[in-house]
């Protein structure tokens, strides 16, 4: 249901409060009048309410204002004094204290404790002569949000959910990008794939291959598994007939080789590349390009192994063994469940094999936060490639897997022993450039801040590196920013003798007026020029 037309409500935020009831206006012209009262709360937790009004209607399209109250006190309680009548109580909270209502102010109605509900609907209050009608409580439910540059009405835990322009700049400036590479033959609908676990089960992230091979992916900070498919069928899947490609793997006849995890660390791309080595058989099965496909043969489980999975402090009643014959782990072929103690015996056929052992602690089937991963002959499965066990007829030697990495809420793999790699940085398609100047002074760095409203409250500070005339640039996704220019010329840290700062838009910082810059998509906004005056 349709809780209220949201022009109808920005017609009233926007052209202001209305200070005087009716009643109060009836009163002052002598008329005499019997009255009742609401009293309540204003409830928005976390927040200042020292600037709310409460607004009482009399009609349930909010057209007809009856009357305003301004809160006094940071409780958040209210009483208002009303003719005996049917009533709808909303609340608005200006969280900026400018004197109206604008992004990021709250917006709540008696009776709806969730705006994203539909199901809910204002209450109407009914008050009679001589009644104090108690426990009208307002929640603020809603906010005012720029969605596509207009002002609309969205529930409070969809907004709260954005990211902060630090969280967006780390997540379109953070993740892979490189080429996809074919050495015969059409790059066609080439897709690439980012998993969190070597077993390709916890895909969080993909995207397209161009033409030419390349491909960029967003990904957040941490490790992943890359996948390149040649989606021939057009399924959008990695299935029987496709061709692929996994990062770490050029060579797929090779024994000594298995995918390597990509680190993806904050505001940078991860530049690799990844050659196109194989394709998906029916049944599941792989086979390197140009390799000639043999018939399956069934062949006799005579090899046994016995094993112990070793996870210290942790129950194993969850834990199963996962068995495959190549290195690219696409498809296991056997698994067996171990013993509490993580003891497990199982039959194979002889041959090569490499093995993954997964404890699903919270038994929920899936991938969840302190659920455990190792593979065999890997003291950290997050950069130590798993070790080839060869099995021959009869009974083998005992195996040892021991547990090295653990699952996030986010999917990531949590190694026990973290090692930093390196990578390179691929810069955004857009942003603004231009020059930091300071008469008589050439300073080599600066700090850039950006903020989405003019007093740079929580701005997002970008250090740069200042070219020998001042230039810099600076990546940022579509939006409009101010923005600020600091030079730390002793760089201690604090603003003191001969540091400087500057506002673009203004040659005063101090009185000056700070001028919008607008980022488009793909571009640059050049001329973006920032005087500094001393602190």
């Amino acid at each position: 249901m349709r809780r209220i037309s949201i022009p109808i409500l920005l017609f009233i935020l926007i052209t202001g409060f209305i200070s005087i009831s009716q009643a109060q206006e009836d009163q002052r012209k002598g008329k005499s009048l019997k009255t009742g009262a609401i009293t309540g709360k204003v409830i928005w937790k976390g927040h200042d309410l020292s600037q709310v009004t409460v607004q009482v209607y009399r009609d349930s399209s909010l057209k007809e204002l009856y009357t305003t109250g301004f809160l006094l006190n940071k409780k958040g309680e209210y009483q208002l004094v009303l003719e005996p009548g049917r009533y709808y109580v909303a609340a608005f909270v200006d969280v900026d204290k400018d004197g109206k209502m604008d992004e990021g102010d709250g917006i709540g109605m008696y009776g709806i404790t969730d705006w994203s509900d539909p199901k809910q609907d204002k209450k109407v209050v009914e008050v009679k002569e001589g009644d104090i009608v108690t426990d009208i409580d307002i929640y603020i439910t809603a906010v005012l949000a720029l969605v596509d540059g207009k002002l609309q009405v969205v529930p409070v835990q969809e907004y709260e959910a954005r990211p902060t322009l630090q969280e967006e700049l780390e997540r379109i400036s953070t993740g892979v990008s490189g080429k996809v590479i074919l050495e015969k033959g059409e790059l066609k609908n080439g897709l690439v794939f980012a998993y969190t676990d070597l077993s390709w089960k916890n895909r969080v992230a993909q995207t397209k291959v161009d033409p030419d091979g390349s491909f960029k992916m967003n990904l957040p900070p941490g490790k992943y598994y890359i996948l390149a498919v040649l989606d021939l069928n057009g399924s959008n899947l990695f299935d029987a007939g496709d061709m692929f490609g996994i990062y770490g793997i050029d060579d797929l006849k090779s024994k000594d080789v298995s995918p390597r995890p990509v680190l993806v660390e904050p505001r940078r791309f991860t530049s690799i590349q990844i050659k196109i080595v194989g394709k998906r058989l029916e049944g599941g099965g792989i086979a390197a390009i140009g390799e000639e496909v043999r018939k399956t043969i069934l062949e006799a489980k005579s090899a046994k192994v016995k094993g112990k999975v070793i996870w210290d402090g942790h129950s194993l009643e969850r834990c199963v063994v996962q068995f495959y014959r190549d290195p690219t782990f696409t498809k296991a072929v056997e698994a067996v469940g171990t013993a509490p103690d993580g003891s497990f015996t199982i039959m194979l056929p002889p041959g090569d094999y490499y093995l993954l052992a997964e404890v699903d602690v919270d038994g929920d089937g899936k991938y969840s936060a302190g659920d455990g991963i190792g593979a065999y002959g890997s003291d950290d499965i997050t950069q130590k490639q798993p070790r080839t066990l060869h099995l021959k007829q009869g009974l083998n030697p005992d195996v040892m897997i021991r547990i090295t990495g653990m699952f996030t809420k986010k999917g990531q793999i949590v190694s026990l022993n973290p090692k930093i790699e390196g990578n390179e940085e691929v810069s955004l398609q857009s942003g603004i450039t231009g020059r930091v100047i300071w008469d008589g002074r050439k300073p080599s760095s600066a700090l850039i801040l950006v903020s989405e409203k003019p007093d740079f409250q929580n701005p997002a500070v970008i250090p740069v590196q200042l070219n020998e005339d001042g230039s810099y640039s600076v990546d940022l996704p579509r939006g409009t920013y101010y923005i600020m220019a600091v030079i730390d010329s002793d760089s201690d840290g604090k603003a003191d003798g001969g540091d400087g700062f500057g506002i673009y838009g203004t040659m005063n910082p101090i009185s000056g007026k700070p001028v919008p810059v607008s980022v488009f998509d793909k571009r640059y906004t050049p001329y973006i020029n920032i005087y500094i005056r001393g602190a």
